[in-house]
């Protein structure tokens, strides 16, 4: 098995795993950005957490006390990071970080922020990577504030993805009743045209249509959005209709994938109805995620990774920092795709 160098200086405390894999899904739970909401929803959802995995919060023991403190009312209770602990449902931490000082509650400062949520997130990469946990659930970080020690990064979906070795990853969101996938993801709009390729748009719809199916959809409607008003206008508003979306989908159906389109984007969302598809793949962020987060929570998933990875659909949310209001609907969805995946994925092997 391949071990990262890490990006950041070392900071775990290395710990002697068994060889066999116990037989839950050993799901790994990274803290993100400390002064967000992220570890106070993972634990308000572990709280309720089904007894179907063993989950380890990836975080530094202060930084994880601060949130217990924030918490009412019944919290997991949580074991030390152990062999025997991992074998049985239930909760542990694996300590991170161990060379940063963690500051008092509200005194976190942007550098020491994001030093301790690239160190759980690296962590648990790596880990899962070699095999000692089945899939990482990701909390909110702020891209904005990890760019200022880690000029390159755009987000966790292409972080994570690059660590892994992978070239790209897909951006997948879902939600029971319809999927969303993104072919371009942290670009600014000026840069979508010509990211766009005939080949991209192929492969992140065909990954939008594995994940259906490994959910249980065996031959899902696809839709697939226009990138320019009215799709183009037969090249009057924009040719990459004419040029790159329809020879994809052409390419698409040629091999029995369910996919329709280039719809354009106002007038089909205006009009779907649920139940009309199953997913739908979008050519950029916000085309897609205007109209996919009016519809409710969701889970942000990554497809092509070597493992399981989600994530809640939000961002940090600094200022509902332990007020207590933050929703944790996304974060439980977030573990609970988690499991299914790690379970459906074994079941095939």
């Amino acid at each position: 098995m391949v071990c990262f160098s890490p990006l950041l200086p070392n900071f775990v405390k290395l710990i002697t795993m068994a060889a066999n894999s116990p037989s839950l899904p050993r799901i790994a739970i990274t803290n993100g950005d400390p002064r967000g909401v992220g570890l106070e929803l993972v634990i308000r959802a572990l709280s309720a957490a089904p007894a179907s995995a063993h989950w380890t919060i990836v975080a530094p023991p202060a930084l994880l006390e601060q949130n217990l403190r924030r918490i009412p009312g019944k919290c997991p209770k949580i074991l030390a990071f152990s062999d025997a602990n991992r074998s049985k449902s239930g909760v542990s931490l694996l300590s991170v970080a161990q060379e940063i000082k963690i500051p008092p509650d509200d005194s976190w400062d942007e550098q020491t922020s994001a030093q301790v949520a690239l160190s759980s997130l690296n962590t648990a990469v790596d880990y899962t990577y070699n095999g000692d946990f089945d899939a990482v659930v990701t909390a909110p970080v702020a891209k904005s504030t990890i760019r200022k020690i880690l000029h390159h990064f755009t987000g966790q979906t292409g972080y994570i993805a690059e660590r892994c070795g992978i070239p790209s990853a897909t951006m997948l969101f879902w939600r029971p009743e319809l999927s969303l996938a993104l072919v371009t993801q942290h670009l600014p709009l000026s840069a979508v045209s010509s990211a766009l390729t005939v080949q991209l748009i192929e492969e992140t719809t065909q990954a939008l249509c594995q994940m259906l199916q490994t959910l249980g959809k065996e031959s899902p409607r696809l839709a697939i959005l226009a990138l320019n008003p009215h799709a183009g206008e037969e090249g009057s508003l924009g040719v990459e209709e004419r040029e790159i979306i329809s020879p994809a989908i052409a390419i698409l159906q040629s091999k029995g994938v369910n996919v329709s389109g280039p719809f354009p984007a106002d007038s089909f969302l205006a009009r779907l109805k649920p139940g009309d598809y199953d997913g739908i793949t979008a050519m950029y962020h916000d085309q897609g995620l205007i109209f996919f987060k009016r519809l409710g929570p969701s889970v942000n998933l990554t497809w092509g990774l070597p493992f399981v990875r989600t994530s809640p659909d939000h961002g940090p949310a600094f200022e509902l920092a332990g007020s207590g209001s933050a929703d944790p609907t996304s974060t439980k969805m977030a573990l609970q795709l988690a499991v299914q995946l790690v379970s459906l994925k074994r079941g095939r092997k």
